[in-house]
């Protein structure tokens, strides 16, 4: 976060001393939705103002923007998935998803109830997305030494 962003929002939170304590847990909430992106102070406002729905959208607006880059035609985010399966294997992948709210939504969902066990989704940037290099491990056959 750079620190113009992090005065605005201290700023922001300071001038309004009775958001409840949800609505500053929703922020971060909305902020890691964003994939560590600080959002506008819109959404802040959205989101004290009981608009959730919309801040949620605009957080996923904001996040797409940031990453979004033309591949085969097509406008799309790549996402690096991580995910560990009941039989303790694990493995970091990655994923292109067409950048509508719409689209980003129904695989993000997807993705968790496909999932076996822990899951964490996060949007990278093109050059990332190129150097990426996946990789896979078996804890439990690490653990017995195999």
């Amino acid at each position: 976060m750079n620190r113009s962003r992090i005065s605005q929002l201290r700023t922001f939170l300071d001038d309004n001393p009775s958001i409840p304590l949800a609505v500053i847990d929703n922020a971060f909430t909305l902020h890691a939705i964003a994939c560590n992106k600080v959002l506008p102070l819109q959404v802040m406002k959205m989101m004290f103002e009981g608009d959730i729905e919309d801040a949620e959208m605009m957080a996923m607006l904001v996040a797409l923007s940031e990453y979004k880059f033309r591949s085969g035609g097509k406008v799309v985010v790549a996402v690096m998935k991580w995910q560990r399966d009941c039989d303790g294997c694990e493995g970091y992948s990655s994923h292109l998803v067409e950048a509508t709210p719409e689209a980003f939504e129904d695989w993000q969902c997807s993705q968790y109830e496909q999932a076996e066990g822990p899951l964490s989704l996060e949007m990278i940037y093109e050059d990332e997305y190129m150097d990426f290099r996946s990789s896979f491990r078996d804890t439990y056959a690490e653990a017995m030494g195999y």
